[in-house]
């Protein structure tokens, strides 16, 4: 692992989106960047946090980052280039103009660090493919034949994307029925895993277990399942992706796909520090 107590680099953090959603901090934004600060300080380095403070809606494409250039559409945040040695951005931007921007930089040998999928560049992602599949795998095993998805962002090319189409490649892998009527986009928020689960409830569509694009949706979604009078399990199965803290402390607790979140924070900071100290290239 590097050191860099002499000469301590400055790595920037930015996140793609505001990290205040519906009122809520964002606890996956929050427990990565835990995990980048965590390394941080191991690692003796300097560390610049763009944390935006303008909230974001549900079931709007439109974000307000905190972002190194003014914008009508940002809050302008002064980490950048020009203050750190390298650039750890959470995706997805969904913003042609901030791709650009970040493409540019990469283009003239500044690091820029991806973590989750989106965007082109050295990536740091979970396998959404394999944590779908186990997801439907574990349904079917449980007898489960009609299964719906909430899926995220549908403008996000990214995760959501990805989950979205691991979900399909899953049904056909295990000969389950796919009907569109079984997807329904919850945004990756509370409130649009509420509003998901109850469009697919008044559809009158037939199923008996949900697999949700994360876990803040899965937990909108069991409130209205609940909500509707059905049990959970026995009534309605559920799995969330990603495995925050709040799936465990609610009853029953949320079934959730494991990502190390913090981990993956981690692990972007040393490779950084890495790249920055000759060990290896970043796609590396």
């Amino acid at each position: 692992m590097p050191g860099c107590t002499d000469h301590r680099p400055t790595i920037g953090v930015l996140p793609a989106w505001s990290p205040v959603v519906e009122n809520t901090h964002d606890r996956y934004l929050s427990t990565v960047v835990g995990g980048i600060r965590h390394a941080a300080r191991l690692q003796r380095c300097h560390l610049l946090t763009a944390w935006g403070i303008r909230r974001e809606s549900a079931d709007s494409r439109e974000s307000a980052p905190a972002w190194p250039m003014v914008a009508p559409d940002s809050d302008f945040v002064p980490v950048g280039p020009w203050n750190t040695n390298g650039l750890i951005v959470l995706a997805p931007l969904r913003h042609a103009g901030r791709s650009a921007y970040l493409q540019e930089l990469s283009r003239a040998g500044f690091p820029v660090l991806y973590i989750a999928t989106g965007e082109t560049g050295p990536t740091i992602s979970v396998d959404n493919a394999e944590g779908v599949r186990q997801a439907l795998a574990h349904l079917v095993e449980h007898g489960h034949r009609r299964v719906a998805f909430i899926a995220g962002d549908p403008y996000d090319t990214g995760d959501s994307a990805s989950r979205l189409q691991a979900y399909h490649a899953a049904l056909a892998e295990y000969g389950l029925a796919s009907d569109p009527e079984l997807v329904a986009s919850g945004w990756h928020t509370d409130r649009g895993g509420y509003a998901a689960q109850k469009q697919l409830l008044a559809s009158g569509v037939r199923f008996t277990a949900v697999v949700a694009s994360d876990d803040v949706s899965a937990l909108g979604a069991m409130r209205a399942i609940r909500e509707a009078g059905l049990r959970i399990p026995d009534d309605i199965a559920i799995i969330g992706f990603d495995d925050q803290p709040e799936a465990r402390a609610h009853i029953p607790a949320l079934s959730t796909l494991h990502v190390p979140l913090r981990e993956m924070g981690q692990q972007a900071v040393e490779l950084v520090l890495d790249h920055l100290a000759g060990k290896r290239e970043l796609g590396s």
